[in-house]
């Protein structure tokens, strides 16, 4: 089958399961087909498709770069579906058997191709919605893993807060640190779209240094670094918080994006909804209500790790963006992931949420 007709087809699923949730962000049938046009060219990946219609849908992946653990992994992802077990059930032994056919000894997932893309179960909170990248889906979808004979495999969080006195409670820790570390010849620079793409290659030379311990991580190719994260990243960023640590020479010592929660304004239920590629920052004003501010994506360069430098630019975004917004959040982070004691510590007070996730898994 083409990219289009795959597409096609799992986006008619998508529109089924979610047909009465307001809450839903709505699904780019475009950068659907993109993606699997994307999977398709890999030369070495190979793709499986399966859509029931308007019951389920799911791909699997594999490629020799998916070694997890010693072992070579299939990723399953795209996955849609309606509270169907039985059909679940059937639809992951088949995908199960052809993933063992390629030689694989395990499947993990969600995954839609890649941790660079969306992945996760959505396990609670959800009546909060979602931000742009965040797994949502509906409550019975742990247990239809459960059902296939899945493992939870990894737990992730986001902690959600909002930002009040925060900056100010934390200053009497972090202002000392903060000038200790500007002592040592590092500076924090804001990071607006303009020095995001200005300095893209570089920051992709950085990707396989930063994130490349995270579980899963696959490489991607520069090209696809340039497409997906060049120009819809550098749009939707937000220039007030955004922070770039920066070395005395001038090198890339850790970065930390911020970006304002746009669900609202694309949010199924909005009557003006618009889709996630047309997002921008220019929309920002159009956030009415809350405003929040996402900590969604950053790393800290191994020669500059164990120092509390992930901690200075956490509390650095906060307190640039707390003139623009009325939440923070630090999200989506691994359990076990060092960023995660910091993202707990600051919003661990009685009014703030934490959403979880999981991957999961089941040998072959």
């Amino acid at each position: 089958m083409t990219p289009d007709a795959i597409a096609a087809e799992f986006h008619s699923v998508a529109q089924q399961v979610y047909h009465d949730d307001p809450l839903w962000l709505g699904e780019d049938l475009n950068s659907l087909t993109e993606q699997f046009r994307a999977a398709l060219s890999q030369s070495d990946l190979k793709l499986w498709t399966k859509c029931l219609p308007g019951i389920a849908r799911l791909a699997v992946t594999i490629s020799p770069r998916q070694v997890i653990d010693g072992r070579l992994s299939a990723f399953f992802g795209f996955w849609e579906g309606t509270d169907s077990p039985d059909q679940h059930a059937a639809l992951f032994r088949e995908a199960e058997q052809w993933a063992r056919d390629q030689g694989a000894e395990c499947l993990i997932g969600p995954i839609n191709l890649s941790t660079f893309y969306s992945y996760r179960v959505r396990l609670n909170e959800f009546a909060a919605g979602a931000f742009p990248g965040e797994p949502y889906n509906p409550p019975y979808y742990a247990g239809l893993l459960d059902t296939a004979g899945f493992r939870p495999l990894k737990h992730f969080h986001s902690w959600l807060g909002p930002i009040d006195d925060r900056v100010e409670a934390f200053s009497a820790d972090m202002e000392p640190a903060l000038q200790g570390l500007e002592s040592e010849g590092l500076s924090f620079l804001p990071l607006n779209g303009e020095s995001w793409l200005g300095r893209l290659d570089e920051f992709y030379d950085y990707v396989d240094q930063i994130f490349g311990n995270n579980f899963a991580y696959t490489r991607i190719s520069r090209d696809r670094f340039q497409t997906s994260f060049g120009s819809p990243i550098a749009r939707r960023l937000c220039p007030h918080s955004s922070v770039l640590a920066q070395n005395a020479d001038g090198g890339i010592a850790g970065f930390f994006l911020g970006f304002p929660d746009y669900g609202p304004l694309v949010q199924q239920g909005n009557k003006e909804q618009m889709v996630p590629s047309e997002i921008g920052f220019e929309q920002f004003s159009r956030l009415n209500g809350r405003r929040t501010l996402l900590g969604k994506t950053g790393g800290v360069h191994p020669d500059f790790r164990n120092r509390g430098l992930f901690g200075i630019m956490s509390y650095l975004m906060l307190k640039r963006g707390s003139a623009h917004y009325d939440w923070g959040g630090a999200v989506l982070v691994r359990e076990d992931n060092h960023s995660a004691r910091v993202g707990e510590l600051m919003f661990s007070r009685p009014q703030d949420q934490r959403r979880d996730y999981g991957l999961f898994a089941k040998d072959l």
